[in-house]
């Protein structure tokens, strides 16, 4: 069947998923698509915490499936994220909309345990681009390296999650 960033197929997969990662400590999301190629859609958010700044994100991401056996699956997808800064430390829903974008490659495996239910774990390669002139730090456990200066900055660093799918 055809293949696009928004995959809707009648009798295709549709999946709500639950992880924590490096980058935001709680996600929710739904994969839907065909057998093999779906797209992603999740919402992410990261509590202020000594070194991390509050955060949100909205991602939308296409990837692709592949059943291992009939207990086990991969999946490898591409994702883009619109990031949100806490502006204000003592208001938790005031947001400044920074110019700066997040870029996932991730590689995950999952495993079920139960006809609708499965756990997975898996790697990103993370790219962070921010065009408003202010480097952030703390935006992931691992830093990993940053280019540019003036008004961009791009930092690219290896990434984890965890979580189940439903």
């Amino acid at each position: 069947g055809p293949i696009g960033l928004l995959n809707f197929v009648k009798e295709g997969q549709l999946h709500l998923d639950l992880w924590s990662s490096d980058i935001f400590l709680s996600n929710v999301g739904v994969r839907f698509g065909s057998e093999n190629v779906y797209t992603r859609l999740s919402f992410g958010t990261q509590p202020e915490l000594p070194d991390r700044q509050a955060r949100s994100g909205l991602t939308l991401g296409v990837g692709l499936n592949f059943d291992v056996s009939q207990s086990a699956w991969l999946a490898f997808d591409v994702g883009a994220t619109w990031l949100a800064f806490s502006a204000d430390d003592t208001v938790p829903l005031d947001f400044d909309f920074a110019d700066s974008s997040l870029y996932d490659l991730r590689g995950m495996v999952g495993f079920e345990l139960f006809d609708t239910f499965s756990a997975f774990a898996g790697l990103s390669l993370n790219t962070y681009v921010d065009t408003d002139g202010r480097e952030r730090r703390g935006l992931a456990v691992i830093e990993g390296e940053t280019f540019g200066g003036d008004d961009t900055f791009i930092r690219l660093w290896p990434g984890f999650f965890a979580g189940i799918q439903l």
